[in-house]
């Protein structure tokens, strides 16, 4: 992802989510964009109609966080570093961290679980 501009590593990590939620993930919003002096980016999303999830991505390291109001919980991942391009995993790994927050009750309801 090294020569992409950081709209385009916003694409990346927008299509892989799509690939991996699919259903689950929509409302996506790009902002704080920026190439010079260094790419970075914010994005924000709907998971699991329960949560906002903020991705900020910053000289190619990168990771999620659950908006709460003025706050965020941060959210585990082994992946962080885009020389490491298999988002699959880094989405998987946000998975497993999201629902283990979310009640089973309400991932049944939906056809999640």
């Amino acid at each position: 992802m090294e020569k992409n501009s950081a709209k385009e590593v916003a694409r990346k990590f927008i299509e892989t989510s799509k690939n991996y939620f699919e259903n689950r993930v929509q409302g996506f919003s790009l902002y704080d964009v920026t190439d010079e002096p260094y790419r970075m980016f914010s994005l924000k999303f709907c998971v699991y109609k329960y949560y906002i999830v903020i991705l900020n991505y910053d000289r190619g390291h990168f990771g999620c966080s659950i908006l709460l109001g003025a706050d965020a919980i941060s959210l585990d991942s082994n992946k962080e570093w885009d020389d490491n391009e298999n988002l699959r995993e880094f989405w998987a790994d946000i998975d497993e961290q999201l629902k283990l927050r979310i009640p089973d009750k309400f991932l049944e309801a939906n056809g999640w679980k």
